[in-house]
């Protein structure tokens, strides 16, 4: 991923979900699998071992740019656009062959 997209946002352990990339404690960019998260009854949730102080530590997550996802949902949107004007045309299209 190119590094300008990326931003560096803390969030709670609880919030970290297995596809997200983390940065552990010992500097290390991580990606989360399912089997790196964990719940013990003492612990609580780990992340690869770390109980990032029982939650009271965020977890540092890599997060795209809020540009790069304006950017899609943008691009969704012109195609869902594109889509009702085409459905559009399609139900006016039936309506005239049925007169």
């Amino acid at each position: 991923m190119n590094e300008s997209h990326q931003i560096v946002v803390p969030v709670h352990k609880n919030r970290i979900v297995a596809g997200d990339v983390i940065i552990c404690p010992d500097g290390k960019e991580r990606t989360v699998c399912p089997k790196n998260i964990r719940y013990g009854s003492f612990m609580g949730v780990t992340i690869f071992g770390d109980s990032y102080h029982l939650g009271h530590k965020l977890v540092p997550r890599f997060q795209l740019n809020y540009h790069v996802e304006k950017a899609k949902s943008k691009k969704l949107r012109d195609l869902s656009c594109k889509f009702k004007r085409e459905l559009t045309a399609l139900k006016n299209k039936i309506k005239d062959s049925m007169v």
